[in-house]
């Protein structure tokens, strides 16, 4: 998988992420995406709360939960609940999202 392909890159947003998580955060998977906006989801097989922020200089792009409504998470990391629908509102520019 994408993991051994680009190990060091897999590594580097591991560090990252220990970094701006909360201590203690346990995470299993790392999703990195670019110029994406997720629809309306649940994820499968989450075991305790997800965790997104998102880079780049774009405007719109928040986070929308049904639990919890709009979320900004540019330059700012926000745990939500992934197991409740949540999907990213539109935006505009390059944007970056890491999910943890």
């Amino acid at each position: 998988g994408w993991t051994r392909r680009q190990p060091r890159l897999a590594r580097l947003l591991a560090e990252f992420g220990d970094k701006i998580l909360p201590e203690g955060f346990p995470f299993a998977s790392i999703q990195l995406n670019y110029a994406y906006a997720s629809a309306m989801h649940t994820d499968k097989s989450n075991d305790g709360p997800s965790a997104i922020i998102a880079l780049g200089e774009f405007t719109g792009g928040e986070l929308w939960t049904a639990d919890r409504g709009v979320l900004p998470c540019r330059n700012e990391l926000r745990l939500f609940n992934g197991n409740q629908p949540h999907c990213t509102l539109p935006f505009k520019g390059e944007r970056y999202s890491l999910i943890y």
